[in-house]
């Protein structure tokens, strides 16, 4: 937590030694906090790799909510969160700072996006948050970098908050996303996330495309990154070993600054 920035305090590289001052950083760091509703952690499958704590996931929520206050964001509507801006949104995809600039134009929205990596004990891909100031907070760890995952994990967090935030503050915390869930919420979110991008209709075009050519040629029709349509047909064969040199992966990260 000290590495990632968590304290707001001045530490001193020494404060480990001693059991009190970390014991003092974390009343602080929580201080108000400690009884906040805990927000629903939802694994997509039961297996084993899918780990959660919720102490550190609780302080990872903790973490994002703070972190989305140094953005500059426009007031925020649920009436924004229209068709009009989801199909401006998923057309950055085809664009080299796509994923940046999405998240430029949400802060606009009103709608906060904070990339925070994980803390150990949960694997994390994603969370749709409500802050207490009254505006939602997308939350991500890049957990996968892939392009594929970042614009599933961010129109999955847009379904939340335009289907389930507001009658559920305490938000959603979200693991193994790549798999199919049992939860009707999170179908739900699922398929938001779908629809939204390609819809029923043209994804029965879709799904037929095999071929590395055919689905750079399927893209190129809905003006969306390839990545796209190759995550989503291996997520619909369960088949995570197609379509690699497709799906962006390591082109998440740095253009975000990470290594």
């Amino acid at each position: 937590m000290c590495k990632l920035g968590y304290f707001t305090s001045a530490l001193d590289e020494t404060w480990m030694k001693g059991g009190d001052r970390g014991e003092a950083l974390l009343h602080e760091f929580f201080r108000g906090r400690q009884n906040n509703p805990m927000a629903a952690f939802n694994k997509q499958t039961t297996s084993k790799k899918s780990k959660v704590s919720h102490l550190s996931g609780h302080a990872w929520r903790c973490h994002v909510l703070d972190q989305s206050e140094k953005q500059k964001l426009g007031k925020y509507s649920r009436d924004s969160l229209n068709e009009a801006l989801f199909i401006q949104r998923k057309g950055f995809s085809t664009l080299p700072k796509g994923p940046n600039l999405v998240c430029e134009r949400l802060n606009a929205a009103g709608i906060a996006v904070v990339i925070a990596k994980q803390l150990t004990g949960i694997h994390l891909d994603g969370a749709a948050l409500w802050h207490p100031k009254e505006y939602p907070v997308i939350g991500m760890t890049f957990c996968h970098d892939r392009l594929d995952n970042f614009w599933f994990v961010l129109f999955h967090e847009l379904g939340h908050i335009k289907l389930h935030l507001e009658s559920h503050k305490e938000g959603f915390m979200d693991a193994d996303i790549d798999s199919t869930s049992e939860l009707v919420i999170e179908r739900e979110a699922d398929k938001f996330a779908l629809d939204t991008v390609i819809s029923p209709k043209e994804w029965k075009h879709f799904e037929q495309v095999k071929t590395a050519d055919e689905i750079r040629k399927a893209a190129s029709k809905r003006a969306i990154h390839e990545s796209i349509i190759a995550g989503r047909l291996r997520r619909a064969a369960k088949d995570y070993r197609k379509h690699r040199t497709l799906i962006g992966q390591g082109k998440v990260k740095p253009p975000f600054g990470f290594e």
